[in-house]
């Protein structure tokens, strides 16, 4: 193999010079591992963990909260339940997922609390898009081993995921190598393909080397460039065939996608806006000086009242199973 031509190890080194003495780094350290590695899933939490993660920027505690995680490996979420006759199980990424807060302080904790008759599945983790959900129905039986398997499926999407479903390289080049690459082939089908590192090795590899240059974090650069329409149609096909595999497995069973309040003029998947799904957009539901007091400060994730005032919202939405 031959060496890279000195001017380009010069340049990566010029790009990489500030990034081992930059300030305010956060640092994340957890009492228990949590997560590993699915052959065909890729990166999940690990099932019946318990673990305390603590976060620090520049010294100053961030939030120091508990995960748990139940058989499946979907977060655990504490509820009244008795004689459940529905699920409520939602995904999504970190925003649904609650990162940053404790197991009763997440959006589907206030969607379900003093309702015995709703089960609680939380299968929304830290990184993911849709294409995390689509891979865990398709190579597992979750959909048919939950129970009951009745009641609604709730994607907590951000209008950013699309970059997560398509192999953006400031996803696969920081932490979505090990996620599942779907694609449309030329006959028009949506092809699984094995995770990015395994199905395009060379380009993850490439990724890598780029999304951790100083200079181009700084200046939010990422690759490709142009792709937003064909990433945003992957997307749509993605969220299809998740509502396919959940209507042939779970017949009484139905999708709603609420889009969260993030980058309010950001374009969305036409699928979300021409009414081929159920779908409500909270971007724009809460005045800008709200959103702020919702986030958790030097994160960005979403604080406990903000999950609760988002859980008081959403929750009128959903219809019947309430």
């Amino acid at each position: 193999m031959t060496s890279l031509p000195r001017y380009l190890v010069f340049l990566a080194f010029a790009f990489s010079l500030g990034s081992a003495a930059k300030t305010g780094v956060p640092q994340e350290t957890q009492s228990s591992p949590y997560t590993y590695v699915d052959p065909k899933v890729g990166y999940l939490p690990l099932p019946l963990v318990k673990t305390e993660v603590h976060k620090v920027v520049a010294n100053e505690t961030v939030y120091k909260v508990t995960y748990s995680f139940g058989q499946f490996g979907e977060r655990l979420t504490p509820s009244v339940v008795e004689s459940p006759q529905v699920h409520l199980t939602v995904f999504g990424g970190s925003l649904g997922f609650g990162e940053g807060v404790n197991d009763n302080e997440t959006i589907l904790f206030h969607l379900v609390k003093n309702n015995p008759k709703v089960m609680p599945y939380n299968f929304a983790f830290r990184g993911q898009g849709p294409n995390s959900f689509l891979a865990r129905l398709e190579f597992t039986n979750v959909l048919k081993d939950m129970s009951p398997t009745k009641g609604t499926f709730v994607y907590l999407h951000a209008p950013f995921h699309y970059r997560r479903a398509y192999g953006y390289s400031n996803v696969i080049g920081l932490w979505g190598r090990n996620t599942p690459h779907y694609e449309i082939t030329d006959t028009g089908e949506l092809r699984y393909s094995g995770l990015f590192s395994e199905s395009k090795p060379y380009l993850t590899q490439f990724y890598s080397w780029f999304a951790q240059l100083d200079l181009v974090q700084r200046l939010g650069l990422y690759f490709p460039i142009f792709a937003e329409g064909r990433a945003r149609d992957l997307t749509c096909r993605i969220i299809a065939r998740i509502e396919e595999l959940i209507k042939r497995d779970q017949p009484q069973s139905q999708l709603i996608v609420v889009t969260l309040p993030r980058q309010s003029h950001a374009e969305l998947p036409r699928c979300l806006t021409d009414g081929t799904h159920v779908h409500h957009d909270l971007r724009k539901s809460y005045p800008p000086h709200d959103l702020e007091r919702m986030e958790i400060p030097l994160d960005g994730h979403y604080n406990p009242w903000g999950n609760q005032v988002l859980g008081d919202t959403i929750r009128p939405l959903l219809g019947e199973i309430q």
